[in-house]
């Protein structure tokens, strides 16, 4: 049994040995065959896919930002005219409450 798990594991080792030999080779044989313009054309080409996505992620944000900006400042403009009717609410109660008072004297 532990021969044959010594065989396995030798075997085992060939093979990935074996796959990663051939993977060098595989890749060595493609960059010669395409040469050197056509692997900078397809790493530029992958290099513009990038930037749009940046400038697309980019333009999202910003316009995430701008949206944002505007809720903030429609929230405060709200927030003010609370404030300022809660002013008018305490000034007529507090007239309100007034005339109550001089007329119970």
């Amino acid at each position: 049994e532990t021969q044959w798990f010594k065989l396995f594991a030798d075997n085992l080792v060939s093979c990935v040995i074996a796959y990663l030999l051939l993977k060098f080779f595989i890749e060595v044989m493609r960059k010669k065959l395409l040469g050197d313009s056509e692997l900078e054309k397809q790493n530029l080409e992958k290099n513009t896919q990038i930037l749009s996505s940046l400038i697309n992620l980019s333009t999202k944000t910003d316009s995430n930002h701008r949206n944002m900006e505007s809720g903030l400042g429609k929230t405060a403009d709200v927030l003010d005219k609370i404030s300022n009717n809660q002013t008018k609410l305490c000034t007529l109660i507090e007239s309100v409450d007034r005339r109550i008072n001089g007329r119970g004297k």
